[in-house]
């Protein structure tokens, strides 16, 4: 559950936003769909379920092969915070996916939108990670980075999480979403 893994997750699932609409733009096809009978923030919707049900499908076997390394080393496997912990970094990976949707139908660039997106969660990492500890009084403003609410150490050790943490995950994503839809309406 270290932090390398989710960042190497939301790379991917970043990708797979790129997708989402501007390879569309990029060939040209976006003109074909949108000739149907079909509303723009339809396409957003629907692609970005089918985001989730892929990114949620290749959580399995992340948590199956920790699941057995936890068992193989004769630690006490408890499943249920097992299952919070990876929902957890997927929230935090869904929302590097929808930073990279939102630049990509503001700018129709994929790879670029993804290194921005790269830059962002960069600089977010590094404010949580040194920048809030180094300078006390950045410290106060730490809420602003969505490192700060992915804990993998107090939820896979202490076995202690906040749901506000998952709340704060969840309603920035569905934030994100909905300008996304608003913006590629235009």
């Amino acid at each position: 559950f270290h932090i390398t893994f989710w960042v190497a997750y939301s790379l991917y699932a970043g990708d797979l936003a790129t997708d989402i609409v501007a390879e569309d733009i990029e060939k040209k096809s976006i003109d074909i769909i949108l000739s149907y009978p079909v509303a723009r923030s339809e396409i957003i919707v629907s692609r970005l379920i089918g985001l989730i049900v892929l990114l949620l499908l290749s959580t399995i076997p992340f948590v199956l092969g920790c699941s057995c390394g936890i068992i193989k080393a004769g630690q006490e496997l408890n499943v249920p915070i097992l299952i919070i912990a990876t929902g957890m970094g997927l929230l935090l990976s869904l929302n590097f996916a929808a930073v990279t949707l939102l630049i990509t139908v503001i700018i129709h660039r994929g790879m670029f939108s993804l290194g921005l997106t790269l830059c962002i969660f960069g600089f977010m990492f590094m404010y949580e990670g040194m920048l809030a500890k180094l300078i006390p009084i950045l410290g106060r403003l730490s809420f602003m980075s969505l490192f700060h609410y992915y804990q993998p150490n107090d939820i896979l050790i202490r076995q202690t999480y906040a749901m506000g943490d998952a709340l704060v995950l969840s309603v920035t994503f569905i934030i994100l979403t909905f300008i996304c839809i608003l913006v590629f309406r235009r």
